[in-house]
């Protein structure tokens, strides 16, 4: 997993004003920073660009899903295919749990729309913030059960 930055400071006051104040436009500059990030040797027109689904509830609250504009932002950067076939299910909290607890929580939480659209593929995985890790691990595992060849994860911020 690649990260921008800690999950202090500007790292924080950027992930909090996207999510929380409705600053749908700071996604521009977080996928700015992420398509900086991202190492060398990988190549974004090559790979496919998903980003972790925020849930429902979320975005109907906000109006927006962050990561899914910070992909999509990230992949006009680097000139790859952002798509959405990675679904959410449930509606579980995760602000304030320990990894245990968000481990089991999303054990069961990601499908993906079109399987065989991942097989034999490299990914991207794009979110805003990585607290335990347990969110990214399971959506990662998903795309791999599906025959993802590899799935990097990148995030602006790592808590």
């Amino acid at each position: 997993m690649f990260a921008v930055t800690s999950y202090d400071c500007i790292g924080k006051d950027l992930v909090h004003k996207i999510k929380f104040n409705r600053a749908r436009n700071a996604a521009l500059p977080l996928a700015e920073c992420l398509a900086q990030r991202l190492p060398l040797g990988i190549s974004a027109n090559e790979i496919l660009i998903m980003h972790i689904p925020t849930a429902t509830s979320r975005i109907r609250m906000r109006g927006y899903d962050q990561a899914a504009l910070m992909a999509a932002h990230f992949a006009r950067i680097k000139g790859g295919h952002h798509t959405s076939l990675l679904r959410r299910s449930g509606q579980q909290r995760q602000l304030g749990k320990g990894r245990s607890e968000r481990l089991e929580q999303m054990r069961h939480r990601f499908y993906l729309a079109h399987p065989r659209l991942v097989e034999s593929k490299d990914i991207i995985l794009i979110d805003d913030v990585v607290t335990t890790g347990a969110t990214m691990d399971a959506a990662a595992n998903v795309l791999k059960r599906a025959g993802a060849r590899q799935v990097y994860g990148l995030v602006f911020a790592l808590a």
